[in-house]
């Protein structure tokens, strides 16, 4: 297993985007992040985005030589927000913690989204979990 100072280093020659290199050390980081939220022999509830969601995201993406940010438009935002709500608020009265799983490249786009209406949010996306975590997908976040 590679360390997180070797992972950045190998991407390092690709890309100086922090978020990028952020996202390739959590995935270095996948027996950490899996132990610390998902339990062993149990079925964690999920909630996943609509794949129309991740696109828009995606789509959304403008970058800079500061950084990339989203230009989704604010009724959208508003839906997205809206949605995230709701599947929270669905875990939250089945005593789960709320936990969104994303695909990587959408992952610290939709943290960011969520973070000022959900500052403890778990977002994690699908490389950073070990291939032995069971889920259990209960609701999606639609736009």
């Amino acid at each position: 297993m590679l360390t997180i100072c070797e992972t950045l280093a190998d991407h390092a020659t690709a890309t100086r985007d922090t978020d990028v290199l952020t996202e390739y050390a959590r995935q270095s980081l996948k027996r950490a992040i899996s132990a610390k939220y998902f339990s062993p022999n149990e079925t964690t509830s999920v909630v996943t985005l609509d794949p129309r969601v991740e696109q828009e995201i995606m789509n959304s993406v403008k970058q800079t030589e500061q950084g990339a940010y989203l230009t989704l438009e604010p009724e959208k935002t508003k839906n997205i927000i809206n949605s995230v709500q709701e599947e929270v608020t669905k875990l939250e009265n089945l005593g789960k913690n709320p936990i969104v799983i994303t695909s990587p490249i959408v992952r610290m786009y939709f943290k960011k989204l969520t973070e000022d209406y959900f500052g403890d949010l778990v977002v994690v996306s699908y490389n950073e979990i070990e291939s032995n975590v069971e889920l259990q997908s209960v609701g999606m976040v639609t736009g």
